[in-house]
């Protein structure tokens, strides 16, 4: 049988590095990377990785079930993976212009994948999110979104989509310094927000997320939100019906 030993992390470093970002980066850290709304047995810095297994800045040992957020589903440094980078890199990194593998890449996908007809590129959830919205106007000839209140994709939320990246998503505001504060909406034009229709739900407590009975005394509560929305899309569905009619009589 495993013996499990509760002892407190030593948070020394981790808790320095906090207060010299909280100087010179916007709210110590900005979206997802951010662990300011986690509990504090979370760090917000790490110094390595391995495996399934990544450390932290005071050498503190965790099992990787993040993946990263997604991406390194083989594990951190895996041998393959290091050896394709490493012969990229001998040949070029950050060039003006792509390279053949992102063709060879792109033929990959569209084989395995029998749906898709072609394949885009992306660094991160933001620019993936965006040019998903892109693809999904243009091929329906719509602009309005059904967009989460709080949702993550990158380093902004799904709601602000253009928005400063920032705490939002976790505390609605970030302070910026000299008494500055951007809110969930600052920097973000009324175009937006005329495009979005937004999907809230009941906030659960930071102390709480592990309890489910939370979340199954919530589903009355997010039912209800589900059925107003689907009353609103009819809604405008019927507004949009009108406004063909009266374009095109």
């Amino acid at each position: 049988m495993t013996e499990v030993v509760n002892q407190r992390r030593i948070r020394t470093a981790d808790a320095a590095l906090r207060e010299r970002a909280g100087a010179v980066i916007p709210g110590g850290m900005y979206g997802h990377m951010s662990a300011a709304g986690l509990p504090p047995e979370y760090p917000q810095f790490y110094q390595r990785s391995e495996g399934a297994h990544v450390w932290d800045v005071d050498g503190n040992e965790y099992v990787d079930l993040m993946c990263s957020f997604g991406p390194v589903i083989l594990g951190h440094k895996h041998p393959k993976v290091e050896r394709a980078v490493t012969a990229q890199r001998a040949q070029g990194d950050t060039q003006a212009g792509p390279a053949a593998c992102m063709v060879e890449a792109a033929e990959l996908l569209v084989d395995r994948v029998a749906h898709a007809n072609w394949a885009m590129f992306a660094k991160n959830g933001t620019d993936a999110t965006t040019i998903c919205l892109m693809v999904a106007r243009a091929a329906t000839g719509r602009n309005t979104v059904l967009a989460a209140q709080v949702g993550i994709a990158g380093s902004t939320t799904i709601e602000d989509d253009v928005t400063l990246a920032g705490q939002v998503g976790v505390s609605g505001h970030l302070r910026i310094g000299k008494g500055v504060v951007a809110t969930a909406q600052t920097g973000i034009p009324n175009s937006v927000d005329e495009g979005q229709l937004i999907s809230g739900y009941p906030a659960i407590p930071n102390r709480e997320w592990r309890k489910s009975s939370i979340v199954f005394r919530q589903l009355p509560a997010l039912k209800q939100r589900v059925a107003q929305l689907e009353q609103r899309i009819v809604e405008l569905e019927e507004k949009l019906t009108e406004c063909r009619t009266r374009l095109d009589p």
